[in-house]
């Protein structure tokens, strides 16, 4: 028989990919995508060398078994500018195909895949900030907590402070200990503007009342 000399491999490759046919002129690709009951999408891609009159195909084949990992990209390719009919090649015109020429439709994809790219980091980067966000706020809560249990203190120690030099040396090492926890609080609160501004103020709600906080953080203050 004629075709005993060539592998089984080799005709399951030439039925599945697409055959070169010669073409002329003008580098230029023809997709044509029909969806089936299955959702299934055929393309077919051909290729057009430039000058020489030289008939090149580029043969795209479809992989036997389905990938699995992470969600595949999907090309959109109606973002992508497609050749006017008028413009199409002869051979091409009428077959209710999308023409693409092959310079734009490669920008085009590379565009859609470095957005895609952009995306993923930008979502990637956003679970991390959100999570130090979070720590930042049990940060602010348990300073101002300090803050107000120091400011009782305040408020016990001075009556007796005018009369007794030992709770007078006890007030002004509480007073110290406010004032460190004051600058402790302002480089938090700068911290948790710099998260919120990465945040967009989308993803993360404030749980917490700042008015609230101000007042409790600096309340009745002694004079020195």
């Amino acid at each position: 028989m004629p075709n005993e000399g060539i592998p089984h491999s080799s005709q399951t490759q030439e039925q599945d990919c697409l055959q070169s046919q010669p073409v002329s002129n003008n580098e230029e690709m023809a997709i044509k995508q029909e969806s089936g009951g299955d959702g299934e999408v055929e393309e077919y891609l051909s290729f057009r060398s430039v000058g020489d009159g030289l008939s090149t195909s580029a043969v795209g084949c479809a992989s036997a078994a389905p990938r699995r990992g992470p969600a595949l990209l999907h090309i959109d390719r109606h973002q992508i500018q497609a050749v006017e009919p008028s413009a199409q090649a002869l051979e091409l015109q009428g077959l209710g195909v999308d023409v693409y020429d092959q310079d734009v439709l490669e920008q085009g994809v590379l565009q859609q895949v470095d957005n895609a790219i952009h995306e993923a980091s930008r979502a990637s980067q956003l679970v991390d900030v959100e999570k130090e966000y979070r720590s930042v706020l049990d940060d602010l809560t348990s300073c101002t907590t300090s803050l107000r249990q120091i400011n009782k203190i305040i408020e016990q120690l001075s009556p007796q402070a005018a009369t007794s030099r030992d709770i007078n040396r006890k007030l002004d090492s509480v007073k110290r200990q406010k004032y460190n926890k004051e600058q402790q609080l302002k480089k938090i609160t700068a911290k948790q503007k710099h998260l919120q501004a990465i945040l967009g103020g989308a993803e993360v709600k404030i749980e917490l009342d700042h008015a609230s906080l101000e007042e409790d953080a600096v309340p009745r203050c002694l004079e020195h």
